[in-house]
């Protein structure tokens, strides 16, 4: 169960992130130099890798001007705390933002 949560919202990630290109009309590379976020990182959300950092995830879903939740799960984002953390990923988030 664990594994099909991952790719789950490794593919919500991959197509959230590919509309909000197209509709602000912007390359990964120019979001990348925008968000500071490494080009290389970008293109392996792109092609569906999960994020490891969510600052990163933040940093891009700030330049787009939608919340986090929106970038990751999309516009209809319900239950996305019980979702991180079954992505696993909720602690460190946590863990980031109280820095």
């Amino acid at each position: 169960m664990d594994q099909i949560v991952r790719q789950d919202l490794s593919m919500k990630l991959k197509d959230n992130l590919r509309i909000q290109l197209k509709q602000k009309g912007m390359t990964a590379t120019a979001l990348a130099k925008k968000s500071r976020v490494p080009l290389q990182t970008l293109n392996n959300w792109l092609a569906g890798s999960k994020p490891r950092d969510f600052e990163q995830v933040k940093a891009v879903a700030d330049i787009f001007g939608i919340s986090l939740d929106s970038l990751v799960f999309g516009a209809e984002a319900k239950g996305t705390i019980e979702e991180l953390i079954q992505f696993g990923t909720y602690d460190v988030y946590l863990k980031k933002a109280k820095k």
